[in-house]
């Protein structure tokens, strides 16, 4: 068994000095005034010492620790639908407090057996990195990988049942490790995966074109109107929140385009708010009124994630375009379309 170099130095030290292969270090590997390397014995100047003086293994013919095979786990929820596609959903959004990862394979030397770790983490770590270790050793070969999302509720938590609750299904990764090899593999956790449903809100700011205001928009933007569609096409009754950060104006508006509301100002200190919403996909039409008239348009995806107590949503940047150009010669198209010669804007 390989012995590694405890202490101060620590095995980070050790892994740092896997620079050093190749580098015989005083008295190392011949010089009988110092450590012997391959006596099975960390002496001084040795960063390990397993007993050979090979380089085929972790540790080096010069008793410095050489590259190893690493795997890395990742499990981030709902990855890639924001906006900023780094932004996720937090594992306290979703309850989650626990990652459950079972992880089986590899080929081992002659004698050994094939890895098979279960493991329990921490949810909010996000990912883990496994290292081949003594201890745990992770051979090169094929794997397969389980991992799902818990809630677990302790014993002490008064007046509800002790317990695991799945939050999630497995989800199965397959891939290969390769000998002093880095890899990362990643559980990516969507919607379809959880066994549960959430709700959040939508955050967002429109700008119409480039202007940050409404009054220097090209024209300029007296009013508002919004339509939130889920991805199915069904209409969004609600209305946005009237942020008491604005007392002079009411920001609250119908999400289901019956009513014009009062154009908020990009550059306003919040963001508009849809609160008690399904997560999902979306889509928010925003229409902007000059003088009664249609002047912006245009529809986006949004995507509401799980909201928590004390937590809130990435707020969307809209950039809302001019409706010049955007026509069409059915003068008859409803959908606020305000005929104009013969021609009728498109919008929603």
């Amino acid at each position: 068994m390989m012995k590694w170099k405890t202490g101060a130095l620590g095995l980070g030290a050790a892994l740092f000095a896997g620079a050093l292969v190749g580098r015989v270090l005083p008295g190392c590997g011949g010089d009988s005034s110092g450590p012997t390397c391959g006596n099975g014995e960390v002496e001084t100047g040795e960063f390990c010492d397993d007993g050979n003086l090979s380089n085929d293994d972790n540790c080096s013919a010069s008793c410095t620790v050489l590259a190893t095979t690493s795997l890395t786990l990742k499990w981030p929820i709902n990855q890639g639908k924001f906006q900023d596609p780094t932004d996720i959903d937090s594992c306290v959004e979703v309850g989650g407090t626990h990652v459950v990862v079972t992880l089986k394979g590899g080929t081992p030397p002659a004698g050994g057996l094939p890895v098979d770790r279960r493991l329990e983490l921490g949810c909010d770590l996000g990912s883990t990195k496994l290292l081949n270790v003594p201890s745990a050793p992770l051979y090169p070969g094929s794997y397969e990988a389980k991992v799902k999302l818990i809630k677990r509720v302790a014993a002490n938590d008064a007046g509800v049942a002790s317990g695991d609750t799945d939050l999630t299904r497995e989800l199965t990764l397959n891939f290969t490790l390769a000998d002093r090899t880095a890899t990362t593999q990643t559980a990516d956790f969507q919607i379809p995966d959880f066994l549960m449903g959430y709700t959040g809100g939508l955050q967002f700011k429109t700008r119409w074109a480039s202007a940050n205001t409404c009054a220097s928009a090209t024209p300029p933007v007296t009013q508002q109107v919004l339509l939130l569609k889920k991805r199915n096409g069904t209409v969004i009754s609600k209305m946005t929140f009237d942020s008491p950060l604005t007392t002079t104006v009411n920001e609250a508006m119908p999400t289901d385009g019956s009513a014009p509301g009062v154009c908020v100002d990009f550059s306003a200190s919040t963001s508009q708010q849809i609160f008690g919403l399904d997560w999902g996909d979306y889509d928010i039409g925003i229409k902007g009124m000059s003088n009664g008239m249609p002047a912006y348009c245009q529809t986006f995806p949004v995507f509401v994630g799980a909201q928590a107590p004390g937590t809130t949503n990435p707020s969307y940047t809209l950039m809302v375009p001019a409706l010049m150009g955007m026509m069409t010669a059915d003068a008859s198209v409803g959908d606020g379309g305000v005929p104009d010669g013969g021609m009728s804007i498109v919008c929603f």
